[in-house]
């Protein structure tokens, strides 16, 4: 798939930029964020100290043309509802074949055709306060099950992204002191309970989103 795609979703509603209705002219943001060093320099030595290093929040900018059959003057007012800057949403691209998902704040929307007659063009800047991008998986399972003949029932999740990501997790009973490790650190959230077959333990690392629960 050699061509780009950007979805927008907030709620029930979905803006797909693509052909044959739209076609992306420019966009930039998809890659690296910028981020900060906070450096301090070293008393009669050679060069400087990293004491912090921050990511920033993530702007991405894209421009676009109306291309569809749909009248001009009803589009536009439908877009302008949907970037409104009231209301966020989730970004999805593909790119080149390969779809990462981001949560987005609009930052401003305003066309740019130089007069009615002209095609409608417009740009969109967003601003996703969490630059990580996801893939926005999951994985739905009921222990007990097999996966081998001994041991422990387990499953293995991979990220196959760039960057440390969060997980959010459904774990379904019944089971006995369930346990979450991340493989990399040897960190692990162990839930000292005995989960019924009508339980499920959630489980979220985001930033600010922090839980763990029973749900019954």
């Amino acid at each position: 798939m050699n061509r780009i795609v950007f979805s927008f979703s907030k709620g029930e509603e979905t803006l797909v930029l693509d052909e044959p209705d739209f076609g992306v002219t420019e966009y930039s943001g998809i890659e690296a964020t910028d981020y900060e060093l906070e450096k301090s320099v070293n008393s009669n030595f050679i060069g400087e100290r990293l004491k912090r290093k921050k990511v920033l929040s993530r702007p991405i900018a894209i421009s676009a043309d109306y291309l569809g059959n749909e009248d001009k003057s009803d589009k536009r007012q439908e877009l302008i509802r949907f970037f409104s800057p009231f209301s966020s949403g989730t970004l999805t691209v593909n790119h080149l074949g390969v779809e990462r998902e981001i949560e987005y704040e609009v930052e401003s929307f305003h066309f740019t055709s130089q007069n009615i007659y002209d095609v409608l063009e417009f740009e969109i800047e967003l601003s996703c306060m969490d630059p990580t991008w996801v893939k926005g998986w999951a994985w739905k399972f009921t222990l007990p099950f097999k996966l081998k003949e001994r041991g422990e029932p387990k499953k293995n999740v991979f990220n196959s992204g760039h960057t440390e990501a969060p997980i959010e997790i459904y774990f379904h009973g019944p089971a006995v002191n369930p346990k979450i490790t991340n493989l990399s650190t040897g960190e692990f959230i162990r839930i000292k309970r005995e989960l019924t077959s009508d339980d499920i333990l959630y489980i979220n690392t985001a930033f600010g989103q922090k839980k763990v629960e029973i749900i019954r």
